[in-house]
């Protein structure tokens, strides 16, 4: 199977702030009719929510409430190790005028 996190289209949809799951090799999309089958029976018609999960590759029924990430406490130390370290600077990941314009803020 194809896909996963690293896929291309993953690393363009997190540029772009949206979820992707790819491989997904089991979902059957009639659009004329508004359907979408995935595994064991799973029918959703058009205006259903899912949530996605895009960095564990599931699909949930219904609309769960999200929250920002946090660090960890383990993170934001290695973090600091990591800035001391560091020689080059990333500042952003700007693909388009639009991208370097929001890095800016």
């Amino acid at each position: 199977e194809r896909g996963g996190m690293t896929s291309h289209a993953a690393v363009v949809a997190r540029g772009w702030g949206k979820t992707c799951i790819s491989g997904a090799t089991g979902i059957k999309v009639n659009e004329q009719d508004g359907v979408l089958e995935c595994g064991a029976g799973r029918v959703y018609r058009r205006g259903d929510w899912v949530s996605l999960d895009g960095s564990e590759g599931k699909v949930y029924d219904g609309k769960l409430a999200v929250q920002a990430a946090k660090m960890t406490p383990e993170m934001e130390e290695f973090m600091g190790w990591v800035d001391e370290m560091r020689k080059l600077r990333v500042l952003a990941n700007a693909d388009t005028p639009e991208d370097a314009e929001k890095a800016r803020e």
